[in-house]
């Protein structure tokens, strides 16, 4: 038992170091109830956010959500580099995932129609690409081409995509597949050879790919598209895929979520069904999806509190801390008050 726990020693003194500086509710509070965005910005000051907003001098909320997800970034490869050796290969999505943010992030300036240097503007240099291999897809001035760079990567297969795009000239084909990709070699990377040690990560990510495929099913009805529509964006793991596909054939959401009732995701969307009801929007049933894995998240993560646990809630908790300070500037800048802003917030 101690060979197991000395390796992650040092990775949760630090963990537990940053934990302390995780932002509280009363902070949250104060951001929420910020007159401006730059007031935003002075209430980050004395946060781990601080250093990366110290040169900002502008409220667009573009300049201030690239300063954080630096930040997220250099946090990232801070783990990778004091991550115990046995463990690490399955950590490798904390670097992969810059790479899907980067893809999309061209993506959307190429259809757009942004020059490349403006969609330059947008990338975080991390993840896998190089520098010149960003500047070249960036460079690119159609979906086409940008797909025929991308042929010796592990993101070849976009290509299947483009008659889809070319028709619809609509890019959720693209980036739903483009997750697929990610979500689906992650899912090959925690649950090869032995769990002993990252049985916390299957059990989360068994959370968080159920939600999204019930995401990406929610939209479908939405949208009115048929299960062979969207069958091939649909994300290989987690444990609840199969009676998701059979009640899609459900006449409407209320029915889809009655087939559910045998998982722990029917008490979780019963409770939302009011507010879909009320206004029609997804929204609220893809909040309470987002809590609920947030909640969870940290609930898996105090099972190991000497190996990875501490690790994992840590993860969940800056995750939805970014996302959050994300949602409160955009409020800022759309106009939304202070109560309409608290309840997009996530629970951290």
């Amino acid at each position: 038992m101690i060979r197991d726990i000395i390796p992650y020693l040092y990775l949760n003194a630090r963990i537990m170091a940053k934990e302390a500086r995780v932002l509280g509710p009363d902070k949250l509070e104060e951001l929420v109830s910020a007159t401006s965005i730059m007031d935003v910005v002075s209430a980050l000051e004395e946060t781990d956010y601080g250093e990366y907003l110290s040169d900002i001098s502008t409220d667009k909320t573009l300049t201030i959500e690239q300063a954080l997800l630096k930040q997220n970034a250099d946090f990232s490869q801070e783990i990778l580099n004091i991550i115990p050796k046995k463990v690490s290969n399955k950590f490798q999505f904390l670097k992969k995932k810059w790479d899907v943010y980067n893809l999309k992030a061209i993506i959307r300036g190429i259809h757009s129609g942004l020059a490349g240097e403006n969609i330059l503007k947008k990338l975080v240099q991390a993840g896998e690409f190089s520098e010149n291999a960003l500047n070249d897809l960036a460079a690119c001035r159609s979906i086409e081409d940008l797909m025929a760079q991308l042929e010796d990567t592990p993101y070849r297969e976009l290509i299947n995509q483009l008659p889809v795009y070319e028709k619809s000239k609509n890019l959720f084909s693209v980036e739903a597949k483009l997750d697929k990709l990610f979500f689906d070699e992650l899912w090959r990377k925690i649950t090869s050879g032995k769990r002993k040690n990252v049985f916390l990560l299957v059990e989360y990510f068994t959370l968080v790919i159920n939600c999204l495929n019930l995401k990406i099913l929610f939209r479908a009805k939405r949208d009115g598209l048929n299960l062979k529509e969207v069958e091939d964006f649909l994300i290989t793991g987690g444990d609840i895929l199969l009676k998701a596909k059979e009640g899609f054939e459900s006449s409407d959401i209320n029915d889809f979520i009655t087939f559910l009732e045998d998982t722990v995701y029917f008490q979780i969307l019963t409770e939302a069904l009011p507010q879909y009801e009320k206004d029609g929007s997804f929204l609220s049933l893809e909040l309470a999806l987002d809590r609920f894995v947030t909640k969870k998240g940290r609930e898996i993560s105090q099972k190991q509190p000497w190996g990875l646990g501490p690790l994992l809630g840590f993860l969940v908790v800056r995750e939805e801390e970014a996302k959050n300070i994300r949602i409160i500037t955009k409020s800022k800048e759309i106009g939304l008050g202070a109560e309409e802003t608290r309840n997009l917030l996530a629970e951290v």
